[in-house]
């Protein structure tokens, strides 16, 4: 990504977080009457109108609450952890992995990018032993899949499920049971 392109990102992610934490402060039915104003300042009413009052009060509902809407990542990576609330390493890992590949386009990492994300960008608590954690995210628990580089992970679509069913561990309890496999072992025969 060119300098000029990554400084457009940043500013246009900026301003996305400042409008967001305004309209979080007032109340629902006042959103759509701020924004329509603030739309209309900047000379783009007319396009707002095109999209319709309901697609437009949907999109705010998203951009304000990002839980409503999974896809819709607009926090830092620790606002995006603390709101999604994993309640455990396993998750955490998930949950960093989604959003390296939703917002940062990352879609695969090492064990060390992993560990460095988690405690520097996400501001969690060090997980002691990364390789372990997330050795049996991808393995037992099934939410990341090996990578195509060497020594590298990515999240797989029942990580991604459970992610975007976070922070309500009734959903996630029901896609963790939806996904378990039965292994059958097989049977030492008889001499």
């Amino acid at each position: 990504m060119a300098k000029s392109e990554s400084s457009r990102l940043t500013s246009k992610l900026k301003a996305i977080e400042v409008i967001v934490k305004e309209l979080q402060k007032l109340e629902e039915q006042d959103r759509q009457g701020v924004v329509s104003f603030a739309l209309d300042q900047v000379g783009m009413a007319a396009s707002a109108q095109n999209l319709g009052g309901s697609m437009v009060t949907t999109g705010i509902r998203q951009v304000i609450d990002p839980g409503n809407s999974p896809s819709a990542i607009i926090n830092s990576m620790a606002e995006f952890v603390k709101n999604k609330k994993p309640l455990n390493e396993y998750q955490r890992v998930a949950v960093i992995a989604y959003y390296l590949e939703h917002k940062e386009g990352k879609k695969e990492f090492k064990n060390a990018e992993m560990s460095k994300a988690n405690t520097e960008t996400a501001r969690q608590p060090k997980i002691a032993n990364i390789t372990s954690v997330v050795t049996k995210a991808r393995d037992r628990y099934k939410f990341l899949t090996k990578g195509i580089g060497k020594a590298t992970h990515q999240l797989s679509t029942h990580g991604a499920d459970i992610v975007e069913a976070l922070p309500d561990e009734s959903k996630v309890k029901a896609l963790i049971a939806e996904g378990k496999s039965r292994k059958t072992r097989k049977k030492k025969s008889v001499k």
